[in-house]
């Protein structure tokens, strides 16, 4: 099953040669147009798969000046763009009632990952021992050792970021893990230089895992003149190459309608959901969910359902910013053990005000589970000597030395869910299994069992 097609004045033009083959009247190069047309390959894309399927197998005729024809073995294109070389009968049904005939449906292009052998992970210098962890993970998921790729991410005496990427990433499925927390601007630009790095080194796919979003807060123009700063880092990442997003707990959900590209937001919940009920075995009875604000309301609610407790909201009011002027406490919370649940942790003055007032309003005891302990300024001496019985943070942004030493402070590892959520967008299948409860117990294997 060959084609031969003209061939352009050398160099090659790969991405013209991708176009005739897909142009050209013959039953396989129909199924060639046919892939090339469902798939949408933009112009990298018909380059990468010129050099990748056709060039080995091109075979020259003519020489010299006349050197301007090669025939392509089609067989191998098909196989490369996963498009059956025979035609089935369409008329037969595979499985079930009225099953779909795969000529039907989009065939899969080379954007799929399953010809990987493993996914690949690298990490910046933002949390690399929550990279580790995630990649130990994986590894005891898939039974080989699956390190970190390596690289090294320096920096120039002026600052400028330097990325060298020191094995082979071409055709691979990329994983670039890295949180934009403190300091922001440098992770950030980490991650868009280690992106571009990988993206010139022609990996297949690149899935940027933030585990923290950072400029998540600026999700609208809360003033006049203001920007809508976590728009602009969603439109940077993608421009780095980036074609995925992984990420736990946006401050706001509908940043993910920021992006034209697929992301994923896990969720904490179901984690916390069975840290509580695990700590407060015996007592769940008297656990209330509270919620800091109004807008939180949504998530302490959902957190609330899944253990079947009731839900108290703390309106507050703010005479300017970062400063709390009066605080409300909506809901009964006489003789109850309060778990305030929030996103963030930043510099704790509100969390800590809140269970002053829980406390003052008949609270027996009051706790804290928070996604991201930012744990700027005096968060953690303000935790310390507060009236929270413990605050529950992840590790999402990596713990200072001083959060670690806090007695009131436990931090619960997230790298188990992440990397399931690796493996299951590597392989294809679904992301949001991970939302649920039950689904995580064998994923946390048995961390918070009986």
């Amino acid at each position: 099953m060959t084609v031969r097609i003209g061939k352009p004045v050398p160099p090659p033009d790969w991405r013209a040669i991708t176009g005739q083959i897909a142009g050209h009247a013959s039953d396989a190069a129909l199924r060639c147009r046919s892939a090339i047309g469902a798939i949408g390959f933009d112009p990298m894309q018909q380059t990468a798969i010129g050099r990748a399927a056709i060039e080995p197998d091109a075979v020259p005729t003519g020489a010299g000046r006349q050197h301007r024809e090669k025939i392509i073995n089609l067989s191998h294109v098909l196989r490369i763009l996963r498009v059956p070389a025979a035609l089935p009968d369409p008329t037969r049904v595979l499985s079930g009632v009225n099953a779909t005939n795969p000529l039907m449906r989009p065939p899969e292009g080379p954007k799929a990952m399953s010809s990987t052998s493993e996914p690949k992970l690298i990490s910046g210098n933002a949390n690399m021992s929550l990279a580790t962890a995630i990649a130990r993970r994986m590894s005891m998921h898939r039974g080989v050792n699956l390190g970190l790729v390596d690289a090294r991410v320096e920096r120039f005496n002026d600052g400028e970021i330097f990325v060298e990427v020191f094995e082979n990433v071409r055709g691979e499925d990329m994983f670039v893990i890295q949180p934009t927390s403190n300091p922001a601007n440098d992770n950030l630009m980490e991650l868009l230089i280690m992106s571009d790095a990988l993206r010139r080194s022609s990996a297949a796919r690149i899935t940027a895992v933030i585990p923290y979003f950072g400029y998540a807060r600026q999700d609208r123009r809360s003033k006049a003149r203001t920007p809508i700063s976590a728009k602009l880092v969603a439109n940077m990442l993608v421009e780095a190459g980036i074609e995925r997003v992984l990420t736990m707990d946006l401050h706001a959900a509908q940043i993910q309608g920021f992006f034209d590209i697929p992301v994923d937001n896990l969720y904490a919940s179901p984690v916390f959901a069975l840290d509580i009920m695990k700590q407060f075995k015996g007592s769940l009875d008297d656990v209330m969910i509270v919620s800091p604000d109004v807008g939180g309301v949504a998530r302490a609610r959902e957190l609330a359902k899944r253990i079947n407790a009731p839900l108290a909201i703390v309106d507050k009011r703010r005479e300017k910013a970062g400063e709390v002027a009066e605080m409300t406490i909506i809901g009964d919370v006489t003789g109850k053990k309060c778990i305030i649940v929030d996103d963030m942790c930043d510099t704790a003055g509100t969390l800590c005000k809140a269970a002053e007032v829980l406390v003052e309003n008949g609270a027996s005891e009051v706790h804290a589970y928070t996604t991201h302990g930012v744990m700027s300024g005096p968060a953690v001496e303000r935790v310390t000597n507060s009236v929270l019985k413990s605050m529950v943070i992840t590790d999402t942004i990596a713990p200072t030395e001083a959060v670690k030493a806090t007695p009131n402070i436990r931090i619960i590892p997230t790298a188990p869910v992440f990397a399931q959520a690796i493996l299951n967008i590597w392989n294809g299948t679904s992301v949001s299994s991970l939302f649920d409860t039950p689904t995580l117990e064998p994923v946390y294997e048995g961390q918070f069992g009986n």
